[in-house]
């Protein structure tokens, strides 16, 4: 399983603010709303970039370890990108379903998602 994502900061050594392992992590806008930071495999370490949409390996570790592997393992460029982004986050909205008539005067009115964090996978 695969899940796309919006890079939204590229964390890298190369950065002269950043010092640490000389591996490289983005921080993602998920398609559901969620904000996670990946790590990037090597090879194309040096390509992603802020806006990117990015492709994070969520197949399990092992079968002993069924724990995602959270890697970004591809970075769809341009219209490629564009169209699998718009393609999960429609998905996403026709989920939701549309505002109510106050929620479209009233922004205050939308229900919130609780504080807590729910994530488990």
């Amino acid at each position: 399983m695969y899940h796309p994502g919006k890079v939204l900061a590229v964390h890298s050594c190369k950065d002269k603010n950043i010092i640490g392992e000389d591996s490289t992590q983005a921080t993602l806008g998920m398609w559901d709303d969620n904000v996670i930071t990946f790590m990037v495999i090597p090879e194309i370490a040096n390509k992603i970039k802020k806006g990117d949409i990015a492709l994070v390996d969520y197949r399990p570790i092992s079968e002993k370890a069924p724990f995602p592997r959270h890697t970004i393992i591809k970075v769809l460029k341009a219209n490629k990108g564009k169209e699998i982004w718009n393609e999960y986050t429609s998905y996403l909205k026709k989920k939701k379903g549309p505002l109510l008539e106050s929620q479209k005067k009233d922004k205050s009115k939308i229900l919130k998602q609780p504080a807590a964090h729910t994530y488990a996978g």
